[in-house]
């Protein structure tokens, strides 16, 4: 057969032809021959291979041998010989992993050089860190993040690259840090060669048949497209040079005969032996997968299980599944037809085509091994990249596919764009170009690198720059940029849109391991993925169902862009440019409209959507630019590059003019459009990336080239702000508006504000258009804060004072325009604020919202208030007042008359407090003036915002995270600051976390008017300063005041030292003392503190020039008044005036002010000459003032409380009057209940009992003396026991260690096995009387009946919840009597204390009846045909279990260390009542019994070891020793006899269990339990029960017919572990007996206390025996004596068969375990889940999966809400487990969510999710780890989950809570 085939030359050919060798079938076998054949080729010369030999066999009956597949199906042949990089080795690179959510990895800000770095866990060594400052982050991103360790670029000192914490990985290796032909392998390159293009032309060829018809895609062609887009799109802008149209025709007719070719080829079927497939792909279809299989079945006419089986295989492997194949192409397109009419995406494949898709997603997998392989050499990474960055040879080898046509073989670098024409680097918004710039650009250059030793990579780049410069230089003609590129470029471009999901993440790992080589070559790469960079995103952007590319994107990112080293490679090749006109160019586009070729040109100029922006991907582009802009180390040529700036500068500009804002002033809006949120989303990253950009400014050391930048980038930031403020406002002369360096002559209008007159722009808030977003003022502020700065430290004052303010404007009034638009922009915030723009509605308050809050606001909101602030340092003071008052509105206000200018008095008075606040925000937001560097302005923020999100408050961290913008909390810093600023108290008490309260250091920080805070909690934060004032100061709360910031001193050394200018002129007066009389004369109260605390911070920091100010008196408005025209006098007269008090304390602290620091200034003079009375005293303390006003206060007070005594009094006597006219009713009423209560009981009523709670019915809150009460309970199976597991030594170890105390309370390395579970009853604590309880289910029957929603599942009507508390109840206790007065005593001495049932009124025994009833119903049996004895014996096992229950929960309280208080004190109330009333219920049925015989007397009747007798519920049948009974025994020889029951079964089932496991004989002798624990004799007496052991052991174990002697086994240690694990059992039977004997018996003996005999076994045995036994080895040899020959004797006289029967009974039962029940250990730090070696090894697995969750009782993993296929796809793993897997097989299930940090509850059908007990140190669990911060296992909270949630029955009340036990029916009420 071979001799007719060609025979391959190299491994190209031998991939090439393999379909044909294995006729179209990729079996295993066939994909085993081709990774021997690639590891052959790795190693041997491609001359040396015995091609023939390898093609034979797979011609051979070997490879379709059944039984060799069978070898290899399901075994992991890949991996036998790949050892994965567990101990994270790297040395020689840079670490390769990819840390993904849930992950923890470090930010060391001592070490790196910015804190965008992290350092993974595996090699992040605190020992290396010790004094440095880092964080530990949670990673919450999908696409994670990389490690750096190995990177020297990104280190301060390169020599802190190699502190990792594998030792291995420390040695600094010089040679790998230049490339160099000494570790290229040319055999590998071979390889590696066919490899790679195989791959490629397979993905072409791919590309090429999914545009064909018969594949399932309907293939758009670019014309229709186009004409479709310009119908929905009519106004993007096309911008294309004139030949365009021709080129595009020939794609088109390319393309179309192209496909039109192959279609008919198939279609005809020319190929006899062709064979096609149906195939369906994994992330084609979003229906769900039970769906899915149904119709899969239903197309092919197959069984369900058909179905499932297909999509189990599709769900498992990710990779596209065959769904039929046949010759018949006509019957593949009637199967694909159907398959599209049931809406499932399908594709018609070949099945040639199908192998080579198959053999391309092996060789991927292949290249993945070698890249994470721990013994892959330096030389393969090298060579892989070598041959990566080489150029695509195409060959010619498929008819479908011609590499003549450069459409489908070249590469677009414009993604799916036409080309722009030439590159444009001047400015088309700026009037001022930059024409030096001598490097005349192109849009893509070749790349000089010079460094290279290596021949081989020289010539690559040679020949790279070769192919760019002509695919650029095509450009001239064509406008298509097509380029041929490199190997690496065509996979990036092509393989995640033909990759399965595995092998794009298998792919995307082989990149990172090209990048993690850190020699010089690693630029060339990155050079690389710069110029296929747009390609990347458009597609991306065009289709990323999954997320894939997207991330691809964001790992490249921190590879490249946050690489110094890398980063500086885009600033001279013109990436940032081109970049941002593509990315606002695809602004216009939605996804679904970037075709492979649009027949649209990139803009070259920037021109923003007209409509909205559709495509938010984009910004990721501009997230690449900014991290670029900030890692760079070359600041120097970004700033110098003209081209950069005017391209930020162009794009940042479109913002200008948009969305403009229009006040509605007749109704309200009709349509509310929130479309702008798309423009503020995109502008908010633009805005930050122009920030970073422009920061670089702040890293400039030469202060002539930094002033030189500074003056450039003013220049044109002030000529474009200009031109753009003449656009937004009305123009005297458009043409003559704008001229370099000069104001437009804008329109003005003189306007006379506070008698000063001035030319203001013709312009007004809130009638006039205007927007929120004013680009310029942000650029202007930009540049001038990073003057000001340096990077990481302050700079010299001789470089900041280098840079003057004034040589950038021409005079002061073009200071003042400069913050026209700011202003306005802040005076329509205030408007909204007050509600003066209601009619426009939500969207307008939701703009102002995204303005002032979030992320944007440091950036735009501080932005303008920082060039108002610089237009009141820089502007003429009365000017700039005049033009502020009239932006306002106020001008009738100012100049005296306080209506006017708004329509109501309301809203007038609500502006002026906004203009107020406005101003001293002004005074007092100084941060962007004063800042120093871009940490100290980071540093500041912070401060301001975690101090006053704190306030006086205590917030958990949760809350402080909500409080404050993302962008800062989410830095890697944050935690750090707050501990700084803020102390942390842990939890206590109830409380779930801890909480923060502000230092007291940093309570003086605080202030009410910062920007940051909401208007409701600054009236808080005003309140609490000033009571902190008042309990600090000692003073009363009318003297108190809010302190203000004194920013004199700070500012002096700055330009901004003029900051308070304009409250030195007569302007600002005139305002304050307008304002302050209409205070005074209308009585607006609420303004008042504002303007008095603007006047104090004008006095505090301008106290001399304010002085003229303040103290001049102003003209007369009112002539008929001489007095206080002055700003002091009004202040002196408001302290005259009580409605004002709320301020007298700050006037007070103002003129004290200016008696301390103003000396000279003569304050009495001028009040005494300004007022008509002045006393000094006012000015001194409120107290004198106060007198008389508090004696009048205390004369009503104490007339008030004569009024109320004498009222009081009247309602006493009216109170009297009805008690003696009810008083004969009340006396019969109480006689009658005394009576009924009494009856029952023997023994007169002692005050000494114990009383059941006085609860009252929860649905008629009355007290019903006819009506039984009843409390609302809950049953359900729990744990009350578990056993040993004897195959496992370590179990019965910690058994030994628990009964010698010396275990580890956190020792949960063993999960709890055969779990016995049994009915547990639990009360809510509520209840109700029996017929109100009837009357509430009758009416919920009624409503039930005539709906279909909400109706209770499963249980019927039966399920109802507690009113109260929301518990679910299914049952209910009647409370039969009020107290329990049954003495201990009494039982020892054989009195009968139990009361009367007899003489019970009916209906309380009718309740008794009914409660019966429903717990028989409960137990599975017929109540109807259910006698006395067995419902006894129901109750009595649902008593003991609830015990029994309950006694596993306090065993947590016996582990040596914990609280030695009494055991009793644990109890909680809720359980005892639950017990008593069971007790009581549980008499009242042994009552009931009449001829039955009594179980106890049946007990004692049974012969030890019959098969009728011993071996039941023991615990059980002690109930009866605490009810009536007629048996002679004493109650000491009744518990005794128990107790050797009990024993006897213990110990059959310890001699099962240990002969099971014959004694341990084939186990280490170290891992054999009694080596490891020491047992010796601690005295003579434990040495003599040790023998007595011995000799019960040896005589149990010939019931199994083993002697000693037939053993190996020392007899003598064996006999000390079978003492000890007996002593550990029966000490946790007399436990529970204890327990029981508290719940019958609630009063105590005299001498004998019961709480102090639960912690040991000899308090116990004392206690229940009365003294007889007080030890173990008494009690064991009185077994021997008197129990065990009775034993003997009847096993001897017992027939085999019944002996049998006996010990198949015993098999259900297992040996119980004495230790705390538990859930699995789990590690202390929650992301060790993730940096196992397990997860490493199957990471990808992992990602495909799904969220891994964690079984807490067995520790099995599995994916949460996955559907099982063996169920049909019904329940998801987790139920699935729950029911048929869990080896602790529980009623409940717990799994912990590793990845988004929440327990999940299940329970039957439902499910609900629970907090973890995984917390940060803050206390908070931070659900789904949004907040990023670490979270470690706190004990408390697991114990917690254990014990009270687990085992202490909650689990049934939080899920019905959480789901509310119901379904919908699909009735009238949801439709």
């Amino acid at each position: 057969m071979y001799e007719n085939r060609k025979e391959p030359e190299s491994l190209r050919d031998f991939l090439t032809h393999l379909p044909t060798y294995a006729d179209n079938d990729y079996s295993e076998i066939v994909s085993y021959i081709v990774w021997k054949t690639v590891k052959l080729c790795l190693t041997t010369d491609n001359d040396k291979i015995d091609w023939r030999t390898i093609v034979n066999l797979l011609e051979s009956q070997i490879s379709h041998d059944s039984s060799y597949k069978d070898v290899l199906e399901g075994k992991n042949w890949k991996d036998l010989h790949r050892q994965d990089n567990t101990n994270n080795f790297h040395n020689g690179t840079m670490c390769n992993r990819q840390c993904l959510p849930a992950e923890i990895i470090y930010y060391c800000f001592t070490c790196t050089i910015n804190p965008l770095y992290g350092i993974c866990d595996a090699c992040f060594d605190p020992n290396e860190h010790i004094d440095h400052e880092y964080s530990a982050s949670v990673i919450t991103r999908s696409e994670g993040r990389l490690c750096h360790c190995g990177n020297e670029s990104i280190f301060h000192n390169p020599e802190s690259a190699y502190k990792c914490k594998n030792k291995l990985n420390n040695k600094k290796n010089t040679r790998f840090s230049m490339a160099s032909s000494d570790y290229f392998d040319p055999i590998m390159h071979v390889v590696f060669k066919d490899i790679i293009d195989y791959i490629i032309d397979v993905i072409l060829s791919s590309n090429e048949l999914k545009n064909t018809s018969f594949t399932g895609y309907h293939h758009t062609f670019p014309s229709e497209h186009s004409s479709q887009g310009n119908n929905k799109s009519s106004n993007i802008p096309h911008e294309s040079s004139s030949n365009t149209d021709s080129i595009f025709n020939e794609i088109l007719i390319e393309t179309t005969e192209s496909q039109n070719m192959v279609y008919e080829s198939y279609a005809s079927n020319m190929n006899i032996n062709e064979i096609w497939t149906v195939q369906l792909d994994n992330e084609d279809n979003q229906v769900h997968i039970m769906d899915l299989a149904s119709k899969i079945s239903k197309v092919l006419n197959k069984s369900i299980g058909y179905g499932i089986s297909i999509c189990n295989t599709l769900l498992e492997y990710n990779f596209p599944v065959v769904l039929a194949q046949t010759s018949d192409y006509d019957k593949i397109k009637e199967i694909f037809e159907k398959f599209r009419d049931e809406n499932i995406v399908v594709h018609i494949r070949r099945l040639h085509d199908v192998f080579k898709v198959n053999l391309m997603e092996d060789l991927v997998h292949f290249l993945y091994y070698l890249c994470t392989d721990i013994n892959a050499t330096y030389e393969m990474r090298y060579t892989l990249r070598s041959c990566m960055m080489d150029s695509w040879k195409p060959k010619i080898e498929h008819a479908e596919l011609e590499y003549n046509q450069p459409l489908k073989t070249k590469i677009n670098l414009f993604g799916g764009f036409l080309s722009p024409g030439p590159f444009s680097y001047t400015s088309s918004t700026s009037p001022v170009s930059s024409p030096d710039e001598n490097i005349s650009k192109e849009w893509f250059s070749p790349w000089n690198f010079e460094d290279c030793e290596d021949d081989y990579l020289v010539q690559i780049i040679q020949n790279y720059n070769a192919d760019l410069s002509i695919a650029v230089s095509e450009l001239a003609h064509s406008n298509i940029c097509l380029f041929r590129g490199s190997r690496f470029q065509y996979l990036v471009a092509e393989c995640f849109d033909n990759f399965s999901r595995v092998a794009s993440l298998r792919m995307t790992k082989v990149f990172c391991t090209l990048f993690s080589l850190t020699d010089n070559a690693r630029r060339y790469l990155t050079a690389q993925y710069f110029d296929i960079y747009l390609n990347v995103v458009y597609k991306a952007v065009a289709s990323d169902p999954v997320g894939i590319k997207l991330a691809f994107m964001s790992l490249m990112s921190q590879y490249t862009f946050q690489d110094p080293v890398l980063s500086n490679l885009a600033i001279q090749s013109g990436f940032i440019e081109r970049t941002l006109k593509f990315a606002f160019t695809l602004l216009a586009f939605n996804s679904e409209d970037l075709v492979t070729f649009l027949p649209i040109s990139i803009y070259n100029k920037f021109k923003l959507p007209s409509e909205t922006i559709k495509n938010r991907k984009t910004i990721i582009c501009l997230k690449d630019l900014c991290t670029l802009v900030s890692a760079n180390t070359i600041p120097r040529e970004l700033l110098e590059s003209s081209s950069i700036f005017n391209c930020m500068l162009d794009a940042i500009l479109q913002f200008s003019n948009i969305l403009p804002v229009r006040r509605e002033i007749s109704e309200h809006v009709e349509f509310e459009n929130f479309d702008f949120s798309t423009y503020y989303f995109f502008f908010s990253s633009l805005l930050i990336m122009v920030d970073s950009y422009l920061r670089c400014i702040s890293m400039i050391s030469d202060k002539e080239f930094r002033y030189s930048i500074i003056k450039r980038f003013m220049k044109l930031t002030i000529s474009n702000g200009f031109e753009l403020l003449s656009t937004s406002r009305r123009l005297i002369d458009h043409q003559a508006a704008y001229e370099e360096g000069h104001v437009p002559k804008l329109s003005a209008v003189k306007e006379k504000v506070c008698n000063h007159v001035t030319d203001v722009v013709r312009f007004q808030v809130g009638i006039d258009s205007q927007s929120f977003l004013n680009p310029t003022s942000y650029l202007f502020k930009f540049i001038l804060q990073w003057s000001q700065c340096g990077r990481y430290e302050s700079v010299p004052k001789s470089i900041t004072n280098y840079v003057d303010f004034h040589k950038f404007l021409d005079d002061e009034v073009q200071a003042l325009y400069i913050s026209e638009a700011s202003l306005s922009t802040l005076v329509l915030v205030g408007q909204i604020n007050v509600g003066f723009w209601v009619r426009n509605g939500t969207p307008i308050t939701h703009q102002k919202r995204m303005y002032t809050k979030f992320n944007m606001r440091e950036l735009t909101y501080m932005s303008d208030v920082f060039n108002v602030q610089f237009s009141m340092c820089m502007a003429n003071p009365d000017d700039f007042m005049v033009t502020f008052l009239t932006r306002w509105g106020l001008k009738s206000w100012s100049n005296g008359t306080p209506m006017g200018d708004y329509p109501d008095d309301e809203t007038t008075m609500a502006v002026v407090n906004e203009c107020l606040l406005l101003l001293i925000q002004l005074f007092t937001e100084i941060k962007s003036l004063i800042v120093v560097s871009s940490v100290d302005n980071f540093e500041r923020t912070l401060k301001s915002e975690i101090i006053h999100a704190l306030a006086f408050n205590r917030c958990t961290y949760a809350q402080i995270m909500d409080n404050i913008p993302e962008h800062i909390t989410k830095h890697s810093t944050f935690d750090k600051y707050l501990e700084k600023y803020a102390q942390f108290t842990p939890a206590t008490g109830g409380a779930e976390c801890g909480s923060f309260y502000l230092k007291d250091e940093y309570i003086q920080d605080l202030d009410p008017y910062y920007l940051g805070v909401s208007s409701s909690k600054r009236y808080e934060i005003e309140k609490s300063v000033r009571n902190y004032m008042k309990n600090k100061e000692k003073k009363d709360f009318v003297d108190t005041y809010v302190p203000v910031k004194e920013v004199h001193d700070i500012l002096k050394d700055t330009p901004y030292y003029n900051l308070y200018a304009i409250s030195s002129v007569n302007t600002f007066g005139i305002f304050l003392k307008s304002t302050l009389e209409h205070i005074k004369k209308c009585r607006y109260e609420s303004l008042l503190p504002r303007v008095v605390h603007l006047i104090h911070l004008c006095v505090v920091n301008n106290l001399n020039d304010f002085m003229k100010v303040f103290w001049h008196e102003y003209e007369i408005i009112d002539t008929e008044f001489y007095h206080f025209h002055s700003i002091g006098s009004i202040l002196y007269s408001l302290l005259l005036d009580d409605i004002f008090s709320n301020v007298h304390g700050k006037i007070r602290e103002i003129f004290r002010v200016l008696s301390d620091k103003a000396p000279h200034i003569d304050v009495n003079g001028y009040l005494l000459e300004q007022t008509p009375s002045f006393n000094r005293e006012i000015l001194k303390s409120s107290k004198e003032s106060r007198t008389s006003k508090e004696e009048e206060y205390l004369r009503k007070k104490k007339l008030a409380q004569a009024r109320r005594d004498k009222i009081l009094r009247k309602f006493s006597k009216q109170q009297m009057k009805f008690i003696e006219k009810n008083v004969a009713i009340n006396t019969s009423l109480n006689n009658s209940t005394s009576n009924t209560q009494n009856s029952g009981c023997d023994i007169s009523i002692t005050p000494l009992c114990w009383e059941y709670p006085d609860d009252s019915c929860v649905f008629c809150k009355m007290e019903k003396n006819d009506d039984s009460f009843v409390y609302f309970s809950y049953q359900e199976n729990n744990i009350c026991d578990f056993g040993i597991d004897f195959s496992t030594p370590k179990y019965m170890t910690d058994m030994l260690q628990w009964e010698q105390k010396s275990c580890n309370k956190n020792d949960r390395d063993l999960k709890m096995k055969y779990i016995e579970q049994a009915p547990v009853l639990r009360i809510c604590g509520h209840g109700s009387h029996i017929k109100c309880l009837g009357n509430h289910m009758k009416s919920a029957a009624t409503v039930h009946t005539q709906t279909t929603k909400n109706v209770p599942n499963s249980y019927g009507f039966g399920l109802i919840y507690c009113p109260v508390c929301n518990s679910l109840m299914n049952s209910f206790l009647p409370k039969i009597v009020k107290f329990n007065n049954k003495s201990r005593e009494s039982f020892w001495k054989n009195i009968d204390q139990h009361f009367d049932v007899f003489n019970l009124p009916s209906e309380l025994m009718l309740t008794c009846r009914k409660a019966c009833d429903i717990f028989v119903k409960l137990a599975g049996h017929d109540s109807t045909n259910n006698s006395f004895r067995s419902t006894y014996d129901i109750i009595s096992n649902l008593l003991v279990n609830s015990i029994s229950n309950l006694e596993l929960r306090l065993r947590k309280y016996i582990i040596p260390g914990m609280d030695e208080k009494q055991l009793m004190n644990k109890i909680p109330n809720q359980c005892l009542v639950t017990f008593r009333l069971l007790s009581d219920l549980l008499t009242f049925t042994n009552s009931q019994i009449k001829d039955d015989i009594h179980p106890l007397i049946d007990f004692m009747e049974k012969i030890p070891f019959s098969n009728n007798g011993t071996y039941n519920n023991i615990l059980s049948i002690s109930n009866t020793i605490f009810v009536p009974n007629e048996t002679l025994l004493n109650p000491t020889e009744q518990i005794l006899d128990l107790i050797y029951a009990k024993m006897e079964e213990d110990i059959i089932l310890l001699c099962r269990g240990m002969l099971m496991v014959d004694f341990y004989e084939s186990v280490n002798d170290m891992e054999i339990p009694w080596n490891k624990v020491t047992l010796d004799a601690k005295n003579e007496n434990e040495l003599e029960d040790y023998i007595v052991s011995s000799t019960v052991l040896e005589q149990y174990l010939k019931f199994f017919n083993y002697t000693i002697s037939d053993g190996s086994w020392d007899i003598n240690k064996v006999s000390k572990c079978f003492y000890h694990l007996l002593k550990g059992t029966t000490t946790v039977f007399l436990r529970r007996i204890i327990l029981l004997f508290h719940v019958h018996y609630s009063i105590d003996d005299e001498k004998i206390k019961i709480e102090n005999k639960l912690r040991d076994f000899e308090s116990a045995i004392h206690y229940l025996t009365h003294g007889e036994l007080k030890t173990f080895g008494e009690l064991l040899s009185n077994f021997l004596k008197n129990y065990v020959p009775l034993t003997t004797l009847n096993y001897d006289n017992t027939p085999e068969e019944e002996r049998i029967e006996i010990f198949t009974k015993l098999e259900r039962k297992h040996f119980p375990a004495i230790s705390c029940g538990h859930l699995i250990k789990l590690p202390h730090n929650l992301s060790k889940f993730y940096t196992n070696a397990e997860y490493e090894a199957n990471k990808i697995e992992k990602l495909l999966g799904g969220e891994s969750v964690l079984c807490l009782l067995c520790g099995s993993t599995m994916c949460i809400q996955k559907p099982v296929s063996l169920h049909g796809y019904k329940i998801g793993e987790c139920t699935n487990h729950l029911r048929n897997e869990c080896e602790s097989d529980s009623n409940y299930g717990l799994f912990l969510m590793m990845r988004t940090n929440m327990i999940y509850i299940a329970y039957g059908d439902r499910g609900t999710f629970y907090h973890s007990p995984y917390i940060n140190r803050y206390g908070d669990t931070g659900e789904g780890l949004k907040y990023g911060t670490p979270v470690f296992l706190d004990d408390e909270k697991y114990e917690h989950l254990t014990n009270e949630i687990f085992m202490g029955n909650m689990i049934p009340h939080i899920v019905f809570r959480a789901t509310d036990g119901n379904s919908d029916q699909g009735g009238w009420e949801t439709l």
